[in-house]
C-alpha cells in the first residue's frame, strides 16, 4: 500500500535531507518522498525530494492540472 511504498522507497534511496525546489536542508526539519507524477510506482527515478511546503505545493498543482 501508500505506506509500504514510502517504507520502500526511504530504504532504496535514504532519508531526504535537501528540497530539490527550493534548496532548504532538512536538519530539524521533516523532509518528504514525492511521487512525480502520482502513479506511486516502484520506479525509483519517479521520486524527488521535498520539504514539506514545495510537496503540498507539488501536489495541489497536479490536482490543479488535472482537474481541468
Amino acid at each position: 500500500g501508500y505506506h509500504g511504498l514510502h517504507t520502500w522507497i526511504q530504504r532504496q534511496l535514504g532519508k531526504p535531507s535537501k528540497c530539490k525546489h527550493c534548496g532548504i536542508i532538512g536538519y530539524g526539519r521533516r523532509m518528504h518522498w514525492a511521487n512525480i507524477n502520482h502513479t506511486y510506482k516502484r520506479n525509483l527515478e519517479d521520486w524527488v525530494r521535498l520539504c514539506p511546503k514545495c510537496h503540498s505545493k507539488h501536489d495541489r498543482e497536479f490536482i490543479k492540472i488535472n482537474r481541468n
